[in-house]
């Protein structure tokens, strides 16, 4: 049924059997077709898709690293509120894989997808403030932020919270 809807042209099935086909589920894994699915729902302005499809460029899956396009593709998911990839446009901006390193567009995707919830981008904002990067440093600020991550489950929220207390 998931391919009938997805040949149909509905994203989030499009989205899904991409999902599958990248991770080996119900089908044999195939990095190739995970991208052509994700590139259809992509196409369609699927935000959870457009994110997918970066992390393909981003790291090679089924197609050449293109950290340009990933960056593009982050942006048009983020633009529409997707958590995940504030969190990814927030890595790319630190390191500068893509884009131009920005450490404050870096705290700015982090603290979004922070105050949605995501502990990992809750990690590294905790990190900027620690160390000033993109912020001023402000101690009581990255134990706010590793206190959010540690409760979002992050290990590395963990181990920096109890070294700052």
């Amino acid at each position: 049924y998931l391919r009938q809807a997805a040949e149909k042209g509905y994203d989030r099935a499009q989205n899904q059997l991409g999902v599958c086909y990248e991770l080996g589920r119900g089908v044999e894994k195939n990095l190739s077709e995970a991208l052509k699915w994700y590139s259809l729902a992509a196409e369609q302005g699927y935000d959870v898709a457009q994110c997918n499809l970066a992390l393909c460029y981003d790291f090679g899956r089924g197609t050449e690293k293109s950290p340009a396009k990933a960056a593009k593709l982050y942006q048009l998911a983020a633009a529409q509120g997707y958590r995940r990839a504030h969190y990814r446009l927030g890595v790319i901006y630190a390191v500068g894989k893509g884009v131009k390193q920005d450490y404050a567009k870096a705290v700015h995707h982090y603290t979004i997808a922070a105050e949605k919830g995501d502990a990992s981008a809750a990690y590294y904002l905790g990190e900027c403030y620690q160390n000033g990067n993109g912020c001023k440093q402000d101690i009581e600020k990255a134990k706010y932020w590793y206190k959010k991550g540690a409760e979002g489950g992050s290990k590395y929220a963990i181990e920096a919270l109890s070294s700052l207390e």
